[in-house]
């Protein structure tokens, strides 16, 4: 999610389930389809405006892509937070993941003959 909504007064609304709402989409492929034109026609979002742009400016990704694959994946990408002296990953770590860093700083450790940093 890239916002939080609290109800402002006594609120009822409808809720479908994330797994209820794909098995839909994937029965009738043309709603899915149509779905996803006009969310990327209508949805305007400061969090996947930076996500595209930076998607766009690595060259391993965005060459020869088209811009409907890169909402595709702009949408795959999810907020992490790190306290303070996290670690993002260590060395050995499999890499699985990408990741655009859109605040704070991060350090890079090298070591040398198996030395901690």
């Amino acid at each position: 999610r890239t916002a939080t909504v609290v109800s402002k007064s006594y609120t009822t609304l409808a809720e479908i389930s994330r797994e209820s709402f794909e098995r839909v989409c994937y029965r009738y492929q043309s709603l899915q389809k149509h779905l996803q034109k006009r969310i990327r026609k209508l949805y305007d979002d400061k969090w996947k405006r930076f996500i595209k742009r930076s998607v766009k400016n690595i060259d391993y990704l965005s060459c020869n892509i088209s811009d409907q694959i890169i909402d595709e994946i702009s949408y795959m990408f999810e907020i992490v937070s790190l306290e303070k002296g996290a670690f993002l990953f260590k060395k050995g770590t499999p890499c699985k993941e990408i990741y655009i860093v859109s605040n704070g700083e991060l350090d890079i450790y090298i070591t040398n003959n198996n030395k901690k940093p």
